[in-house]
């Protein structure tokens, strides 16, 4: 990451504000598997490459480009649990 030019933050061991379930992506993936159930592993893998191919590279920098935002958050409470 050093190469790149990017700065590496820390963050408290474990915080409940950093559940990669939390993150910008994963609201949509739930929404779309919502009600959906899988018999083999080619439905998995047919129903992931349809969702992650749906969106476009926009879509994508625009959710990591809030997680710099979610992180100064975690810092700025010095690791204490906040609401958003």
């Amino acid at each position: 990451m050093h190469r790149f030019g990017w700065e590496t933050l820390c963050h408290p061991p474990y915080s409940p504000d950093l559940a990669p379930s939390d993150y910008y992506l994963f609201h949509y993936l739930d929404n779309h598997l919502r009600g959906k159930s899988f018999t083999n592993e080619a439905d998995v893998r047919k129903t992931a490459t349809d969702f992650f191919s749906s969106y476009t590279p926009k879509f994508y920098r625009k959710g990591i480009e809030q997680l710099e935002t979610c992180w100064q958050k975690v810092l700025d409470a010095v690791g204490d649990y906040f609401e958003d």
